[in-house]
Order: C-alpha cells, then sequence, then structure tokens
C-alpha cells in the first residue's frame, strides 16, 4: 500500500527533521502523570528569557519542535509535563502550542530562573 502526503510528512518529521543524527537532539520527557521516556525535537533557545515583573525572576524558554507521537514524539501535552536536554535542567510546558499541523508541533517549555539573592540583584 502506498504512503499518502500525511503520511510521508509524518516519517519526514521523525526520520529527517527530528532525527539527532540531523536536526534534532535527544531530551527526557515526563508527563505530568508518567515515567520519564526520550523523544527527539529540535531545540529553539535564542532569545530564551523573558523578564517577569519588577525584576526578581527570569523565565528561560525553549521552543521544542516534536512530533505528534506517542512513543517517540508528545502526542497530548498537559500542564505539569517536563522536558529536559542533556544538562539535566527541567522545564514545564507553559500550555503554549506556537505551530501546530497534524504530524508535529512546536511547544514552548519554560523554567524560573530568580535574579535576587539575599535582597539584590545578580545581575
Amino acid at each position: 500500500m502506498s504512503m499518502g502526503f500525511k503520511d510521508i510528512l509524518a516519517a519526514d518529521v521523525s526520520n529527517v527533521f527530528t532525527n539527532s543524527d540531523e536536526f534534532g537532539e535527544p531530551l527526557s520527557y515526563q508527563p505530568k502523570n508518567g515515567a520519564a521516556r526520550s523523544v527527539n525535537g529540535v531545540v529553539d533557545h535564542e532569545g530564551g528569557y523573558q523578564d517577569q515583573s519588577f525584576g526578581e525572576s527570569n523565565i528561560e524558554v525553549l521552543d521544542v519542535f516534536v512530533s505528534r507521537d506517542d512513543t517517540t514524539g508528545i502526542d497530548d501535552p498537559q500542564l505539569g509535563d517536563r522536558i529536559a536536554r542533556a544538562d539535566g535542567r527541567w522545564f514545564a510546558f507553559s500550555g503554549q502550542k506556537l505551530e501546530t499541523d497534524e504530524s508535529s508541533w512546536t511547544l514552548r517549555f519554560t523554567r524560573d530562573i530568580p535574579t535576587k539573592h539575599g535582597g539584590l540583584p545578580t545581575r
């Protein structure tokens, strides 16, 4: 049986774009109520910080392109889900789906970074 366009696109996401030998990198993904597992994704960390009010914290941002697959990607992200790169720092799913199609999406994950230490800014 021949593959349709949607099947070809889904295969390209897994086999090319998120493949760690091409553009992707291995990530640890942990659903809110589940065990951590390995997924591949393309991480955008450019301009990866957003200021919070009163200068007391920053938010580090990771935008992650993954397949919409329950084995090799993330099929149903929920608030409370987490993701980590190889450095082991965990980021929480923000609830934002930046780009979506039937086979992939870009999800925003964030983590708080305090900028005050003992009442003085650390910048």
